[in-house]
């Protein structure tokens, strides 16, 4: 037999070669694919069966936890959040945290069979205030367990302090979201033997747990210590701060925990250190005393809070040995002395910096022209400051003209309110900073004209000062600068500042014709003109759209007005709110590893309502009112006003108001303050007002009205001289009772009564009266022909 031609051996070859080589890859793929133990794949599935999903969820790492058709089990390694040992298959961690779940834990529940478990995170859920189940404690491997932001609530189980493995311990910030306050407790004994038994611990985290225990130091390993809002007792031990490994220590608002700062560790790495609101010194409920020379030593530290004590002395100058020091808040002590800006050069990783609230004299020592000295040679564009509050410091004199180009690329915060500064040095046409979201110049002595504040402004607050003039602005959420001198028309750019919320141009100077293109931004929310020189017919012609979104207009104190048009009443489309918040803007960064916190910017005004001024610092979402008083308005109250539904504060008080007062107005049902007083209106007031459940304030003094005074409800607690100044008014609470015709109700004769009429002039009311008298059956008079009419009894 002849052998195969070699060129049929070799392609034999090549195909055996080739399926050798695909077999051996298929087993080492299969072999690469993790198959996590039937009984823990159906664990976790169990696990996930026992909770809701929120439905507002855009994904939940559950979403992933399920078998492929045709597959019982095996798959769990793959899925979202879960981890295998690469040896052995156990699942060893998993992680649903920010995963929508929404249920609770039960004592027999299928995590706990999981006893392979080195890692759970549990974090930012909602637990829905149940406790966390004794039965974590066999989970005796776990050397990180985390469910900050979960909503767990009730005792921490005693189970837990047998997790003598745990190297991580994140329990913090289960909140009770109406009234903030912690939902765990952590009795005294269970912090002693959680704290004795974790021998490994590095990372321990409690903040707003209610702990009401000492501190105890049996902690030699750790390296961050987070107990704010802990309340917290008896002395701090000193030796904690000399653990070697230690790089954060966070103790904030525990008022009653005492102790002092000793020497820290010569080598030590300390990072953050948060000691605001405690006791330590053991002084009057606060840190005390100077800022403790200590610190000096932390080269390492990045974030120092000392706010909100009692701290006095200078700021030390050799703070500049801490040249990682990326955020200094000293805010809220009794600090003074003179400070030299000049020595915080060397700290060029500084971003965020608040001294107010303290009486420091600040100045530099470098050479300078200028009058604010302190502020001269800050030189903050050479380390890109993002966040520098000076408020409420006595600051004096000029803004010198370098301040505008401090950090220009990256200051997004600027404080210098409830200062005395006078103005600029080189007063600019428009700021220089580029990313700028809130520039805060309130209650200060600014002359002169008003900057521009740059387009990524959010915020611009500058009320309460002296300026004169006002240049144009624009892409602002809000602008506030009331109580100045500013004079001339309201800048017409602002027609193009589409996303403007809030505009005060209250207490100034202005003389102008009612802007009434503002009415074109469809999310203004709060216009304040009152007390400037506005004149003229208001918007006879619907020319805008209408102010679609107004919730509150304050014209009062412009007296050269003349008339009020219907189409304004039309336009003003007062909205039904759903949801009590607040009007204001949001100021927090977007950092996510930065101990900072920028707060909220609520929107606040000045309004008189129910007859006396009041100062909002904050504004309720649902809060609507119009305040239109002390000007020249004209004409007559339009029947129209009964459809602002919402309405909760109404002033046309002071103006020359004619006819009757429409009976519209008892549609408003929500209305808690009416003021029609010192007007030309006249007829009666109409009985349906007394619908008005609400109504907490009433004054239609000074008018020609007349008839009774609507009885009942709100109504029975007015007061005599809210109805002064009218004549014709009678009943309850004036003396005048209708003495001459009684006080019965109205009655209109049909055709069943047997009735008489009298014309009761002045002169024949004693006639009248001798009538009612004499088997008066009932009786009406009709103040509009001047007649009574009287039915007797048939005898």
């Amino acid at each position: 037999m002849e052998s195969p031609p070699l060129f049929v051996r070799f392609l034999s070859f090549l195909m055996l070669t080739t399926l050798c080589h695909a077999i051996a890859f298929t087993q080492s793929f299969n072999s690469s694919i993790q198959r996590c133990h039937d009984d823990e794949s159906l664990a976790l599935l169990q696990f996930k069966n026992s909770f809701n999903i929120s439905s507002s969820c855009s994904y939940s790492k559950l979403e992933s936890w399920k078998l492929n058709q045709g597959v019982r089990s095996g798959e769990c390694c793959s899925w979202d959040g879960v981890e295998c040992d690469e040896k052995t298959n156990h699942v060893v961690s998993v992680d649903l945290s920010e995963s929508c779940i929404y249920g609770s834990i039960n004592s027999n529940s299928t995590l706990f069979r999981l006893v392979h478990f080195q890692r759970l995170n549990l974090g930012s859920n909602d637990f829905i205030h149940s406790q966390i189940p004794s039965e974590i404690g066999q989970l005796s491997r776990l050397t990180h367990l985390d469910s900050c932001f979960s909503g767990f609530s009730g005792e921490i189980p005693a189970g837990i302090s047998n997790l003598s493995s745990l190297v991580s311990l994140d329990l913090s910030r289960n909140l009770d979201f109406i009234s903030y306050d912690g939902l765990l407790k952590l009795r005294q004994t269970s912090f002693r033997g959680l704290v004795q038994n974790m021998t490994n611990f590095k990372e321990l985290d409690l903040e707003c747990m209610d702990i009401s225990s000492t501190v105890l130091a049996n902690l030699s390993s750790l390296e961050s210590l987070h107990l704010c809002c802990c309340e917290l007792h008896g002395e701090f031990p000193a030796s904690i701060f000399w653990l070697p490994n230690l790089k954060i220590i966070n103790l904030c608002e525990n008022i009653n925990l005492t102790g002092f700062l000793p020497d820290f560790h010569p080598r030590s790495h300390l990072e953050r250190l948060r000691l605001f609101s405690i006791s330590f010194y053991g002084k009057e409920n606060q840190l005390t005393g100077p800022i403790p020379s200590q610190i000096n030593n932390l080269t390492s530290l990045s974030s120092l809070c000392l706010s909100s004590n009692k701290l006095q002395g200078s700021i030390p100058i050799n703070f500049t040995r801490l040249n990682q020091l990326e955020f200094l808040d000293l805010h809220s002590n009794t600090l003074a002395g003179s400070l030299d800006l000049s020595s915080f050069f060397q700290l060029n990783q500084l971003t965020e910096l608040t001294l107010s609230f303290n009486s420091l004299s600040v100045h530099s020592t470098m050479a300078t022209n200028g009058h604010l000295p302190y502020l001269r040679a800050l030189g903050l564009n050479q380390h890109g400051l993002e966040y520098l509050d000076l408020s409420s410091n006595s600051l004096q004199a000029q803004i010198p003209s370098w301040m505008c180009f401090i950090s220009t690329n990256s200051i997004d915060f600027l404080n210098l309110s409830h200062n005395l500064l006078t103005g600029f040095e080189q007063n600019p046409i428009i700021f220089q900073w580029a990313q700028i979201r809130t520039l805060d110049l309130r209650s200060n002595q600014l002359q002169e004209s008003l900057p521009l504040p740059p387009p990524s402004t959010i915020s611009y607050l500058i009320s309460h000062n002296q300026l004169t003039a006002c240049r144009d602005d624009c892409k602002l959420r809000m602008i506030s600068i009331s109580y100045n001198q500013l004079q001339g028309q309201v800048p017409k750019s602002l027609a193009n500042c589409s996303s403007l919320q809030l505009v005060d141009f209250g207490n100034n100077q202005i003389t102008d014709t009612f802007p009434s293109w503002l009415g074109n931004l469809s999310v203004l929310r709060i216009l304040i003109l009152r007390s400037n020189h506005f004149y003229g017919v208001i918007d006879q012609k619907p020319k805008t759209k209408g102010f679609p979104s107004l919730r509150i207009i304050d014209l009062s104190g412009n007296v050269s007005s003349e008339s009020c048009h219907r189409y304004m009443w039309e336009a003003m489309k007062t909205i039904q709110a759903n949801h009590m918040t607040y009007m204001g803007e949001n100021m927090r960064p977007n950092f996510t590893d930065v101990d900072t916190y920028y707060g909220e910017y609520d929107y606040s005004m000045t309004m008189f309502n129910k007859g006396v001024k009041l100062e909002y610092d904050k504004i309720q979402d649902i809060f609507l009112a119009i305040d239109f008083s002390n000007n020249r308005f004209e004409g007559k109250i339009p029947e129209i006003i009964g459809n602002h539904k919402g309405l909760n504060l109404l002033n046309l008080s002071n103006n020359l108001l004619k006819g009757h007062i429409p009976p519209s107005l008892a549609s408003l049902s929500l209305l808690e303050g009416l003021d029609l007083s010192k007007n030309k209106l006249s007829g009666k007031i109409p009985p349906e007002l007394a619908q008005l459940t609400f109504l907490a304030f009433f004054n239609v003094s000074y008018k020609e009205l007349e008839g009774p005074i609507p009885q009942g409800k709100q109504f029975d607690t007015f007061q005599s001289n809210q109805y002064e100044g009218n004549l014709g008014l009678y009943g309850a609470p004036l003396t005048k009772k209708c003495e001459d015709f009684g006080d019965s109700p109205p009655f209109f004769p049909t055709s069943d009564d047997e009735s008489i009429s009298l014309e009761c002039k002045p002169s024949d009311l004693r006639r009248c009266t001798y009538y009612q008298t004499r088997s008066c059956k009932t009786r009406r008079y009709d103040g509009d022909s001047g007649r009574l009419y009287v039915s007797f009894a048939k005898r």
